[in-house]
Parts: structure tokens; sequence; C-alpha cells
């Protein structure tokens, strides 16, 4: 069977997972601390599971098709053609159009790949994940941004980082929060002479020295506001070691044993892009502490240089802390893809990742759409130095085909901060403020017209008299329960499992979104 471009299942992004999204019926949180207390090991998000489609084949139509009845809601804003080319795009008819990735050392992404990047953009919209910024809990927030080496945002001769832009947007946004504070650290090898520039880039020294002036900073700010803030981190390769490092000095100050302060005490959070820690290994502690309440990373499974081994957030000797929610994504593309560096291409996605993980987190940030499939058309940067290649085929010789992974190193307060029940519940509570906060925004944002989504919205559902179709194009969409075909524009779209049917009988109905799709970003398949 052809890879195809699998469709979106969440409206605000391009391209995701195209299969079957299976709503459940129970609630995704318990929303009584009450409630929370009595079934915390059964209360949790709504698990979003993906069925999988059926084999493709050739639909025939049934001599006596059985055809469930559809209903229309909201406006279709698609055009015949619209429908068309998405239905083509799934049977891989039409395919992404990637001549623009053979320009400027790029290579281009496979079909597998494109998917893996919208399945991970996927997951991490649909991660739950606590608030920082709360109305509920006025402890003030210390951000510490640190870029990567040799990048530097007031550098104008090099384009800016992902860092740099998130430092620079949550400066901006201090004035609708009034107790944060943004600290900028500018990547190892800048603001100094040319041979320490390059001593310090092939060495990583000032790595840890930034991380220690964070601290200072830290402390500083905390004096002022008269109370230990929550700490935010975020860096980029050396920078997200410092990030790293920073939290684990923090540690000390925000461990307690204390429940009389329950969700009022401070915590650290982390976004991460790509920690690469060369040179400083042995000087930096690297693992999540215990107070991190949250820690997300992407990490770039296309970087290929030896001297750029990856040090994971999740490690392979030790167990995660009761309450945490570790995040980690593994997104085909280059080591400056990732954090950026380039100028354009695939960091403008991870931005943009990163840009929604924050906002959901509480902190006012620009929402800027971008167009996902053209950004995906334009592939990953191939960051190969000269004797990259030789070096992995010898690497390859002993069977090795990763990307190499460091163990991180852990510092001597590694034991839970409090009973794992309290840190569990404390964790849930703010997942439970995020959402809320979500929906506020959401009300917010279409207090005074109805959403209406540029795509297509299918759902299947059971209702009284059986399972009825449920889509904004009603012209456009029919289903054949007797062969289980979904057709759109009445030619063959997709066929569902029996276990797809059988879920959507029992009440968990079976969802698809497709948004609209730009048909100059796609080229017919002439292979088929």
């Amino acid at each position: 069977m052809q890879d195809h471009i699998i469709p979106s299942l969440k409206w605000n992004s391009a391209l995701l997972n195209t299969t079957v999204f299976t709503s459940s019926n129970t609630t995704s949180h318990c929303m009584l601390v009450f409630s929370m207390m009595l079934a915390l090991s059964a209360c949790s998000p709504a698990t979003q599971t993906m069925s999988v489609l059926a084999p493709q084949t050739v639909y025939t139509p049934a001599p006596h098709a059985e055809f469930t009845p559809v209903v229309g809601f909201s406006t279709c804003l698609l055009q015949s053609d619209d429908i068309t080319l998405i239905r083509e795009i799934q049977l891989g008819h039409m395919i992404p159009d990637t001549r623009a990735s053979l320009e400027g050392g790029r290579n281009p992404l496979s079909i597998r790949e494109m998917n893996q990047w919208g399945s991970n953009l996927s997951a991490l919209e649909n991660a739950s994940v606590p608030l920082v910024i709360d109305s509920m809990d006025v402890r003030p927030v210390f951000v510490a941004v640190f870029d990567g080496t040799w990048n530097d945002r007031e550098d104008s001769n090099t384009p800016i980082t992902v860092p740099g832009r998130l430092s620079r947007e949550l400066e901006a946004g201090k004035a609708k929060t009034p107790a944060l504070q943004v600290t900028y650290y500018n990547g190892v090898g800048t603001r100094v002479s040319m041979f320490r520039r390059w001593w310090e880039g092939a060495t990583g020294a000032g790595t840890k020295e930034r991380a220690e002036q964070a601290l200072a900073d830290l402390q500083a700010f905390t004096k002022r506001e008269g109370k230990m803030p929550h700490v935010y981190a975020i860096g980029f390769s050396r920078g997200a070691a410092s990030a790293r490092h920073f939290l684990n000095l923090t540690e000390p100050m925000l461990r307690t044993t204390s429940i009389d302060s329950f969700y009022n005490r401070a915590r650290s959070f982390a976004l991460l892009f790509d920690t690469v820690a060369t040179g400083q290994i042995d000087s930096l502690l690297l693992s999540i502490p215990p107070s991190t309440s949250s820690a997300v990373q992407l990490v770039a499974t296309h970087e290929r240089r030896l001297s750029f081994p990856i040090v994971p957030l999740i490690s392979k000797i030790a167990d995660p802390v009761p309450g945490q929610r570790i995040v980690e994504l593994q997104l085909p593309a280059a080591h400056s893809d990732v954090g950026g560096g380039y100028g354009e291409g695939l960091e403008a996605l991870t931005l943009a990742m990163a840009r929604n993980l924050l906002v959901r987190q509480g902190f006012s940030l620009p929402e800027q759409s971008v167009e996902q499939q053209a950004l995906l058309n334009l592939g990953w940067h191939n960051s190969d130095w000269p004797g990259t290649a030789i070096a992995n085929a010898l690497r390859g010789l002993g069977g090795a085909t990763e990307r190499q992974r460091i163990e991180p190193k852990s510092s001597a307060l590694q034991g839970p901060t409090e009973e794992p029940f309290i840190a569990q519940l404390e964790n849930a509570m703010r997942e439970v403020a995020a959402s809320k906060a979500e929906l506020e925004r959401t009300q917010k944002r279409y207090a005074d017209k109805p959403a209406v989504f540029d795509g297509l919205s299918i759902r299947l559902v059971q209702q009284d008299n059986g399972l009825v179709v449920s889509t904004n194009c009603p012209y456009n969409v029919k289903f054949d329960r007797r062969s289980r075909w979904f057709l759109l524009n009445d030619q063959p779209y997709i066929r569902l499992t029996v276990q797809n049917v059988k879920d959507a009988e029992a009440g968990r109905g079976n969802i698809w979104i497709i948004p609209r799709q730009t048909p100059t970003l796609f080229t017919p398949n002439i292979s088929q």
C-alpha cells in the first residue's frame, strides 16, 4: 500500500494523523478536588486512541447500499474541488511537492516522516500540561532563556533561534503579567574575542557559568519579590544543557515537604530543544529534578554529527518522579531545524509548537498561523560536516545506527519532594486549571460569532435510531453501512474496520477533522 499524507485530527494543525480519532464518553478531568482525591488513579485526561483503518481496497457499490442518515452542522466552506483534493491525497493519488527541498542543502522528508511530524504536533497539542501563569496562584514567575552555541539574538548577522524569538515575545507579554521576569542568556561563543569564540564553541566553556549566573539572577529576583517564584527554563543545544543544570541548581530553593501551602508551592518547568552538552558532560547536572512539574524536549533524529550526542529527558536507568509530566518528541530533522538558526524551514514549526505550549500554560504570546505542509515540503537541512558520513559509516560497522545518547547526570537531591499522591494530585490540579483556561480563551475568541472550520469534519455517532454521520459538508459525505466505506462526492474515501463501526455503535464516536489543503503544495503521484 502506498504511503499517503494523513489528514489532520485536530483542526488548528495542518496535517496530523489520519486515521480515526476515537473519543471516549468519560470526562476529561475530575473538576472537583474532592472527586480527584477519591479517584485519582482512575481520573486522567480522556485517552485519544488511534484505530487502524482497513487496508485500502477498490470500492464496489453494494447492490443494496445502506447509507446512514447525514446531519449537517455549521457551514461548509469547501468547494467540490477542495473535497476532491482531500480524497486524492488520502488515496495517494496526490503527494506533497518536495521539489523546493532540493535547494539550499536540504533533504526531502518522506511522506512517512511528514506524518511523523504531524503525529508529534498532535501529541503535543493533546498532551495535558500544567498551568504556570494562574490567576488562582499569584506566585511570580522567573523565566530563564538560554541560547545555543554561537547563537545571540542581538547579532544581526545570524538568524535568530527559536529560544531567541520566544524570549522577545515573552518580554513583550510582560505587560499582561506584571510578576513575570524574563532573562535571556546569549549562547556560548558569543560576545567574546575570535579566539574565545572558537574555544567556547569547541569545548562548551561557559555552559555551566550561564546556569550559575541565572541562579544568581533568580536569587536577586526572589529577594525583590519577597517569595520564591515558579521557575521556567528554556534552552537550545548547549543552552538546553545550561537550562537543565540551572534547574538542578534551583532544586534546594524549590524543595519542600510541607503540604500547608498545597498548590501554592513553587515549581519549575522546562522547554528544551535538542539538548547537547559536548565538552561539559562531567561538569553538569542534566537530569530533571523532582521539583520540575513538566519538561518537554524536541529531539532531532536526523542529526548525524558525532559531536552532537543527545541528552534525553527519559533515562534508561532512572524511574520518573511521581506527578511529573515528561514529554519527549522525536522529530525527523537536523539540530538547528529544531532549535532554529537557519532562518527558514522546519524551525517555524517548532516555534509554533513552543508558542502553543506556552500559551496553554498561561503565557501571553502572539498567535501566528503557519502553512504546515509548505514547511514540510521544504525538507530538513543537511548539517553534516566534512567527514561526518565516513565517521558514521565506520561507527556503523560496529552495529551503531542511531544517534548517540548521553545518560543525564543526577544531583544528590533526587528523592521525591513530597508524598507521591500529593505530587500527582497537585499536578492534576494544574492540568485541570490549564484546560479551564484554554476553554475560557476559546470562549472569548468566539464570543461575538461562532467558530467556522475551514475544512472537513466528519463524525460517526450512535443515536436512538442507529448510526448517523454528522458533518459540516452534508452534501459531499456519505457512509455505506453495509460496505463500511465513506464516500466523498460519491467516490471512495476511506473504509472503516469492523472495530471502528463497533466503537461508534458503543458510543465512542469516530471523528475525522481534515483542514483545507492547498493544491499548489501537492503534485500527481506518477508512480501509481
